[in-house]
Parts: C-alpha cells; sequence; structure tokens
C-alpha cells in the first residue's frame, strides 16, 4: 500500500512536457529497497497542415504580400504558428512579399506547443499585367507611302511600322519593353 509499504517520487514535476521521466519506488518496513522505472512522453504531431494561395495577385510594380489560407490540427485545439521563407534553410519569419510577375516557392513552418514542427511549401504566382493592343485605323489609298498611327506608351516600343503605298495591308509590330512582368491580351 502506497506510503504504509512504498513511496513514490519523481525526477521531473508535472507531466505536460515531451521528455523522458523517471519515477522511483522505495520500499518501506518489510520492503527494502527501491526500483527507478522511466518512460517518455513523446511529441504529438500537427495533422491537417495545408497552406496556400487565396486569389490571384497581378503585378503592378510595387511589392505584393499574398494572402494565404492555413490549416492544421493540434491536439487539444492548441494555437498553431506559421511562418515563411523564400530559402528552404532560410530564416522563417513573415509571409513574404513580391514585386515581380512569376511563380514563387514559399516554404512554411507550423509550430504548437508540444508538437513536433512540421514542414513544407506551396507556391505563390504573381500573374502579369495585361495589356490591351492600341486600336490601328485603316487609312484610306492616296497614292503615297502610309504607315500605321500608332499611339505611344511606356509599355511598348514600335519594332515594325514599314507601311506601303498600295492598298493592302502591311505589318505593324510592337514589343513590349518589360515581358517578364506584362502581358498582350492577345497572342
Amino acid at each position: 500500500m502506497k506510503d504504509t509499504d512504498y513511496t513514490v517520487s519523481w525526477d521531473k514535476d508535472g507531466f505536460t512536457d515531451p521528455d523522458t521521466y523517471t519515477v522511483r519506488v522505495v520500499g518501506i518496513g518489510n520492503f527494502t529497497g527501491y526500483v527507478d522505472k522511466s518512460f517518455k512522453i513523446n511529441a504529438a504531431s500537427l495533422d491537417k497542415v495545408k497552406v496556400e494561395q487565396v486569389g490571384t495577385l497581378t503585378y503592378n510594380g510595387e511589392a505584393q504580400t499574398p494572402t494565404v489560407s492555413t490549416n492544421a490540427v493540434a491536439v487539444n485545439n492548441q494555437p498553431v504558428t506559421f511562418t515563411y521563407s523564400t530559402l528552404q534553410d532560410g530564416t522563417y519569419g513573415t509571409l513574404p512579399s513580391f514585386d515581380k510577375a512569376g511563380s514563387y516557392t514559399v516554404y512554411y513552418k507550423a509550430t504548437a506547443p508540444n508538437h513536433n514542427e512540421a514542414t513544407g511549401s506551396f507556391t505563390v504566382t504573381v500573374d502579369k499585367k495585361v495589356v490591351t493592343e492600341p486600336r490601328i485605323d485603316s487609312k484610306p489609298y492616296n497614292g503615297e507611302t502610309q504607315k500605321a498611327d500608332i499611339p505611344s506608351s511606356d509599355l511598348y516600343t514600335v519594332t515594325e511600322n514599314n507601311g506601303g503605298v498600295n492598298a493592302g495591308k502591311y505589318n505593324v509590330v510592337l514589343t513590349l519593353k518589360d515581358s517578364e512582368n506584362y502581358k498582350w491580351s492577345t497572342a
């Protein structure tokens, strides 16, 4: 019977944190000696961890931080904290911002008290901004060399506009100045 035949003591207080604990049972009276027994409490795993971009981002010349949806289930509904990095082995912190069009891999860490850390990655996409082609009006035949009247823009340059004398169609070629961040509205 406890406290009559033996006493029980622990090497640490409480049993809430993942750790190895040792109990010592010491005999009293007719019972002599002691025995030490150890047991381990393992950290829990986070379940259903998922991170993804919500909505779309479109290039606007400024740094933009995506909106993300996060999910993870911790034991006893403990709060889960997410941190982010653009490098898998980099420093994790707030969600990064992006100032160019493209697809980016973002790494995350999900943590909760007394849980193993969960890591993974997701893709953030910043779409190119759409440039609408200028309207180029036809001209009536007048017997002279004519070229298209093209509105000026900071977004494109006129690569070809040789025009012609005879009635017909002539090529006009416009080239985007920043094709990494802009795209034509048509192919």
